[in-house]
């Protein structure tokens, strides 16, 4: 299954070692994940054999580069051409891989030495002439330059990643530590109040996942990471007929007419049919399409719509006077069990309430 996590905030770089730090946007509790770690001993005149790389060169799948000898400091200075730069001598380390290479697009990789701490990330390199399976050389920016060398904490590391200034010279990686969930919960009913069962309930934000409530409309998510903001949002788009007949039509012919208006804020949102904030007569040749079979679905709506339990409707006779609320809830900085996020579901074209809630 594949798993990414989109978006960061930069938090430190600097250009003579091209090292970034970035801070990920939450990583979701299901993600098995393993932080690296560093050695930024400035006696380290060389690594030893067995270093690695893992890259995605061309943004392709991962890839691991080997080098089974020595990585050496290179001794002269680095011309990268143009708005590039130059780095100063000995600010890198030289490997030659030999199992393996980089091409375009590994650039940043990190330069593992055998305990799989971090030693340098990779600047550039180059290859034999029109054989670039052969390195001459990849260059990597010297991590323990990176840790210190910067004359703000937005141009180096060790505030960052020695925070409470300990003086470590290394970190081992090590897995992702447990971390204590809650659960948030709910329940989805009709608008006239019957169970709805089969629904599919989203989580957004921290995490991401879904459920489907139970025959009582109930739906749970389990081990949320504590601290992150999560929103909740069920969907069902089935069988756009469930509920609507010609008789709908009468009731909302009656509304627009005001001969007999809808008597509730919940059937005016669902004889919208065309989600126009508004009831017309658009909205009638809207269902009669789907109930002649002209049309398999509603152009522009779902079959059904959800919006939270607790929503109160400013102007009854008018709920989509100053807008609709948000269809989803939103939970912020989680720090208990959740069991607030309750929805009703409106069938959209069904203005009497005889659709079958799933």
């Amino acid at each position: 299954m594949p798993r990414s996590v989109l978006g960061s905030e930069r938090i430190a770089n600097r250009t003579e070692t091209d090292f970034m730090l970035l801070k990920l946007n939450p990583i979701p509790l299901n993600f098995d994940i393993y932080f690296n770690g560093w050695n930024r001993d400035n006696n380290l005149t060389m690594v030893p054999p067995n270093t690695t790389y893992i890259h995605h060169p061309w943004g392709d799948i991962k890839k691991i580069s080997v080098d089974t000898n020595n990585v050496i400091i290179h001794p002269s200075a680095l011309n990268w051409s143009g708005i590039f730069g130059i780095s100063p001598p000995n600010s890198h380390w030289k490997s030659i891989t030999d199992i393996g290479t980089f091409e375009s697009g590994s650039s940043g990789s990190p330069l593992l030495d055998a305990n799989k701490r971090i030693v340098g990330q990779l600047h550039g390199g180059s290859t034999v002439l029109n054989q670039p399976c052969k390195v001459t050389g990849a260059y990597f920016g010297r991590f323990n330059l990176s840790w210190d060398q910067g004359t703000t904490p937005e141009t180096r590391l060790k505030e960052w990643l020695d925070p409470t200034n300990t003086g470590a010279i290394t970190q081992n990686g090590y897995a992702r530590p447990a971390v204590q969930g809650f659960a948030i919960s709910g329940n989805i009913k009709t608008h006239w109040d019957m169970p709805m069962e089969g629904i599919k309930v989203n989580i957004g934000g921290g995490t991401s996942g879904s459920v489907y409530t139970d025959s009582l409309g109930n739906f749970q998510f389990i081990n949320i990471p504590a601290g992150g903001n999560y929103n909740i949002k069920p969907t069902h788009d089935l069988n756009d007929l469930n509920g609507v007949t010609t008789y709908d039509l009468v009731l909302i012919s009656k509304h627009i007419l005001n001969i007999e208006p809808l008597d509730s804020p919940w059937k005016i949102v669902a004889a919208d049919v065309n989600q126009s904030n508004s009831i017309s007569v658009i909205d009638m040749v809207e269902s009669r399409k789907v109930i002649l079979g002209i049309s398999p679905a509603f152009s522009n709506n779902t079959s059904w719509r959800f919006l939270p339990a607790y929503t109160i409707f400013n102007n009854p006779t008018n709920p989509f006077q100053g807008g609709l609320p948000p269809d989803n809830i939103s939970v912020n900085n989680l720090q208990t069990n959740y069991t607030g996020a309750d929805f009703k579901g409106i069938k959209v074209g069904d203005a009497n309430n005889t659709a079958i809630g799933n």
